[in-house]
């Protein structure tokens, strides 16, 4: 009991760890933003199929927010920023 009790805690906390990372990763991505980090989100998502042309620009538009909501809601969530966690979800 006392072993399975200590592991389950130690997952947890590498499980707690492991996001952590993840947040640290990448930054919040909303309308208005650009980089190289933009670039990289919609390419993701063309490939996952939301965007139907692969033609980007560095520049999170109002088109890239709805495909980011629409990839967001799968999962039962709303909005229109890629926070970290939805970054960590696409990659």
């Amino acid at each position: 009991m006392k072993f399975t009790r200590c592991m389950v805690m130690l997952l947890c906390v590498l499980l707690l760890a492991g996001l952590a990372a993840c947040a640290e990763e990448y930054r919040t991505l909303s309308i208005g933003d650009r980089g190289e980090d933009v670039t990289r989100l919609k390419k993701r998502l063309y490939e996952l199929g939301y965007f139907s042309t692969a033609s980007f620009g560095q520049e999170y538009t109002k088109n890239t927010a709805e495909k980011v909501r629409r990839f967001i809601s799968k999962y039962g969530e709303d909005g229109d920023a890629a926070t970290p966690e939805v970054q960590a979800r696409l990659y």
